[in-house]
């Protein structure tokens, strides 16, 4: 079930951070992100999360996998919020956007399945990654 109120508050803090000047914000050389892509349709994303460090994520278009494989991070997602301490596994459902507060330098795994061979990071942002939770509802509309 959708909590609205925390969706929105999880928008609302976004809003917040984004409009900070630039100088109180860390860049995102600050974030390591390494890419890993199968020739079989498999798409891993690593990023690590420096140590109290606040990251809001996109909003998911497709189900995937998250490996949180080292540190300590509070989540805050439409389901609540958890503390997390690696290694840890979860399955993230489509429409999933989150807060991670890094409360330790974590490293952070998703992993998406896309088209096989697909090879252009572009085109698999484009392919994973909702403009607005409307866009998932249509899409988890048109497979029900």
């Amino acid at each position: 079930m959708t909590n609205l109120a925390l969706r929105s508050d999880i928008d609302s803090f976004q809003h917040a951070i984004n409009c900070l000047p630039e100088d109180r914000q860390l860049p995102k050389e600050a974030f390591p992100l390494k890419h890993y892509v199968t020739n079989n349709g498999l798409y891993a994303r690593e990023i690590i999360l420096p140590a109290n460090t606040v990251v809001v994520g996109k909003i998911k278009k497709h189900e995937y996998i998250s490996i949180i494989s080292s540190g300590l991070v509070t989540e805050v997602s439409e389901a609540g919020q958890q503390h997390i301490r690696a290694p840890y596994t979860m399955v993230c459902e489509p429409g999933t956007k989150r807060v991670v507060w890094a409360h330790t330098t974590a490293v952070w795994v998703t992993i998406h399945a896309v088209e096989p061979e697909e090879q252009d990071l572009d085109a698999m942002y484009d392919y994973l990654v909702a403009s607005s939770y409307e866009e998932v509802d249509k899409l988890l509309g048109d497979f029900k």
